[in-house]
């Protein structure tokens, strides 16, 4: 997304007044000056609430060597991050994915998967600075994806496929390292929003604890439609990639949803906080109800409910009401995926983070084989991803301009980097959609 949103997570309705954020204070009670306005703001209010922010620590293992104090180690990292009694009972029984179901990942794929994904690392540990909070996210997902791996097929991967993965998780760490370093020495007054919703991925713990194998059953979750019926759907293709480019129809915005997430990373997070619900203003409730049906406005009403889930193990509505709701997101999105896939993925930022989302809850069907080998045609000669065509893109990066040399928390509107040839956003959802597509070959064939 070029505006970022995953950007977060990245509303017609409308509230008295806007908005103040105190860092400082117990959202569990809500004033009349916390009150959101989701319409009848600005251009200018809009940007400055960082409408442009996307959001996709690791815990990877530094030592790959194969000696016996590296392999006590890594169980070490490895083990139970929680409670083994909480662990014992979070997970409920799940039906093994046929391996013959049709255009998915196979076995063979994996390596080029995994090349893709190295190639990506490599060019950001040259390339630290355009690390901002959107790529950040994609790491975390990978990071959460590997580690999973690693911990429930530590007895039966091969050796070699272990080390490619260990690999991968010790570029990871230290780019999120970086990353977090740098977003401890940011005092900038005009990040301070941004750098909340940091937290909102710091729990690892919990998401690896929540990320469940996935599940054969949700195979009849989506349906296949036909061209005819999509196009009627979501309308002509130039309408509807112009609909989906205007951020400002969305609902939520990007900037209304990271307001609200605000209030979620002031959510405490343990173990036993499943029980709870999310302390967060009924004004972000609502759009999560009555929210845009596709594009962004979608994929980040989706986002909320996952965040709380895994982040924060609170539901924002029921348990069960939020479950439902991340089914029935996924379903439409499966629809759109497909109906963008058909128009050669002419949206495909859009396109990344609607099967990163979705197979993060359990849903393989967005793994299609043709499906992860078309967004590895986006990646490019440098490593990143862009959001256009070959045709269409900068024939060669730009490296080392210097107007964008610092680092900044949130690159806003610019989620571009050598000089044009990449996507920042489209680089964070792509590798984390990858990360899913290694989780279910692995899972699926060892």
């Amino acid at each position: 997304m070029q505006i970022l949103t995953m950007n977060l997570l990245f509303l017609c309705i409308i509230f008295p007044t806007v908005l103040t954020i105190n860092n400082n204070t117990d959202n569990s009670n809500f004033t009349r000056n916390e009150d959101i306005t989701f319409e009848n703001t600005t251009k200018s209010d809009t940007h400055k609430e960082n409408q442009n922010t996307s959001i996709i620590k690791p815990i990877a293992q530094k030592n790959n060597n194969t000696t016996k104090h590296a392999k006590s180690k890594l169980q070490k990292k490895n083990a139970n991050p929680l409670d083994p009694r909480d662990l014992k009972n979070e997970h409920r029984p799940v039906k093994p994915v046929p391996r013959d179901l049709p255009d998915m990942p196979q076995e063979a794929d994996l390596e080029e998967i995994t090349d893709s994904i190295n190639k990506a690392l490599d060019l950001l540990m040259e390339n630290k600075n355009d690390i901002d909070i959107s790529l950040s996210y994609g790491l975390f997902l990978l990071d959460v994806n590997l580690q999973t791996i690693l911990r429930n097929k530590r007895n039966t991967l091969p050796s070699g496929i272990s080390f490619n993965l260990k690999n991968i998780l010790e570029k990871n760490d230290q780019l999120m390292k970086f990353f977090k370093n740098m977003v401890e020495r940011d005092n900038d007054p005009d990040d301070a929003l941004s750098k909340s919703l940091t937290t909102l991925f710091n729990h690892e713990r919990l998401w690896i604890s929540r990320l469940e194998k996935y599940d054969g059953a949700l195979v009849n979750e989506t349906v296949e439609e036909e061209f005819n019926k999509l196009e009627y759907q979501y309308s002509y293709w130039d309408k509807y990639r112009d609909n989906v480019g205007d951020f400002n129809k969305a609902i939520p915005r990007p900037d209304q949803s990271n307001r609200c997430l605000s209030y979620l990373a002031n959510n405490h997070a343990s173990k036993d906080s499943w029980k709870k619900r999310c302390k967060i203003p009924v004004q972000c409730k609502n759009p999560l109800e009555k929210g845009t049906d596709y594009g962004y406005g979608l994929t980040h009403r989706l986002l909320y409910l996952q965040l709380a889930y895994y982040g924060y193990r609170c539901h924002v509505f029921s348990e069960q009401k939020d479950k439902d709701m991340r089914q029935k997101f996924c379903k439409k999105m499966y629809a759109e995926a497909t109906y963008i896939s058909m128009n050669d993925y002419g949206v495909i930022d859009l396109f990344v983070e609607q099967l990163c989302l979705c197979a993060l809850d359990g849903h393989f069907q967005f793994l299609h084989r043709s499906w992860l080998l078309s967004i590895i045609s986006f990646q490019t000669d440098a490593g990143c991803f862009s959001d256009k065509s070959a045709e269409y893109r900068p024939r060669k990066p730009k490296y080392d301009i210097p107007l964008f040399r610092g680092w900044k928390l949130d690159k806003g509107e610019n989620q571009y980097m050598l000089g044009g040839h990449c996507n920042v956003h489209t680089t964070s959802a792509a590798i984390a959609t990858l990360g899913f597509g290694v989780k279910y070959i692995l899972e699926t064939y060892y």
